[in-house]
């Protein structure tokens, strides 16, 4: 271990510490004119003296603040960081595969060894040729032009490329990575997020047996409810099978994906979810406001109430966006251009709800083969 003493601060350093402070007595400054303002409007609202409970806040923030500031103030100072991130620039340092709060430093060749051993796997990833920008913006030129003019609200005009990384596994002994590609603010992110949420309205129409359909704890609930139910002697009838998908986003072809997707939708029509009306006239409205799952999305048009956060998406078009989402699975990492083959990438806003479906399709459809077989030899 190292002690601050051991780095003594730069002058950018220095500079960087001072304008930390003045943002701290700011923010201080902000919080008592914020305070003190919706203190008066309490006081007033309850009508008690405004001036006097003002003067008491005042006087309680004079004692309480600076012990609120010593409380949290860590071990470690705004200095202490810099001097320790100064120490670590040729280091790769980030959070730790499932434990966003664990920091861990990695040596830059081990690092980079693990990121060319995943993303030249030539069985999910094809290296591109060309530069970033090109690749980019010919795959926004060869967005339909109805699919932009109807989702302009979706679709951003960019020719970034998104960027990639990994996550080195502590179970692999750091030699193998979990690979994220960062498509947050690329050309179809939004219009992905609220595609998701139509695709998982889709899915517990068409797959209604799944399980992912219940929320963590309730399906947990669920289970526990029905091992109390066993008896002993039945209990020992079944076997426990615990399936671990390797690779989740990255082992199911883009094939079985988009079957998937068509089935779920055909299943959504048979099952007359649409009023009557076909996949052309028919859409899903998704509140992009909305705090909850239940009730954001629609089947038509929303409440006036409801309709300037609203957004439409045709039935119709679900299997071209899918499509589309597809075509923009290209990425860069260590100033190289990469195209995900097989699966979904992770990272995607998209990509958690199509493998949900190719899940559903296979778990839910065996489950209920399965029970029907059990039903017709009682």
């Amino acid at each position: 271990m190292f002690s601050p003493a051991d780095f003594p601060l730069r002058t950018g350093d220095r500079v960087t510490v001072q304008r930390v402070a003045k943002k701290h007595a700011a923010a201080a400054q902000r919080y008592k004119d914020i305070s003190v303002q919706e203190v008066g409007k309490w006081a007033e609202h309850h009508h008690l003296p405004v001036n006097e409970v003002v003067q008491q806040w005042l006087q309680l923030l004079s004692v309480e603040f600076p012990a609120h500031v010593k409380a949290v103030s860590g071990r470690f100072s705004v200095s202490d960081v810099l001097r320790a991130a100064r120490e670590m620039e040729d280091m790769v340092v980030h959070s730790r595969d499932h434990a966003y709060n664990q920091i861990m430093i990695f040596c830059p060749r081990l690092y980079r060894s693990a990121v060319l051993s995943t993303f030249e796997d030539k069985d999910v990833y094809y290296e591109l040729a060309g530069h970033p920008y090109s690749i980019a913006k010919s795959a926004f030129d060869a967005i339909p032009c109805q699919l932009k003019s109807r989702y302009a609200w979706g679709i951003k005009e960019t020719y970034l490329l998104p960027k990639a990384y990994v996550f080195l596994k502590k179970k692999k002994d750091f030699k193998q990575a979990r690979s994220i590609i960062n498509f947050r603010g690329s050309c179809l992110s939004r219009l992905c997020k609220i595609v998701a949420c139509v695709l998982n309205e889709v899915c517990h129409v068409a797959f209604p047996a799944n399980f992912g359909k219940l929320k963590l704890h309730e399906l947990w609930s669920s289970l526990h409810g029905f091992l109390d139910r066993l008896s002993h002697a039945t209990a020992q009838e079944y076997v426990t099978v615990n399936d671990d998908l390797a690779g989740f986003f990255t082992s199911i072809p883009v094939s079985r994906l988009k079957h998937a997707c068509e089935l779920a939708l055909d299943r959504f029509f048979d099952n007359k979810q649409s009023g009557g009306k076909n996949r052309g006239e028919f859409w899903f409205t998704v509140d992009e406001k909305s705090a909850s799952s239940h009730g954001r999305v629609l089947r038509g048009k929303p409440m006036k109430n409801r309709a300037s956060a609203c957004r439409k998406v045709f039935a119709g078009d679900l299997l071209k966006i899918i499509e589309l989402f597809f075509s923009f699975a290209s990425f860069t990492v260590l100033g190289r251009c990469f195209e995900q083959m097989r699966g979904s990438p992770i990272g995607n806003q998209l990509s958690p709800s199509l493998c949900n479906i190719a899940v559903c399709m296979e778990v839910g459809d065996a489950y209920l083969l399965q029970a029907s077989s059990n039903a017709g030899s009682m």
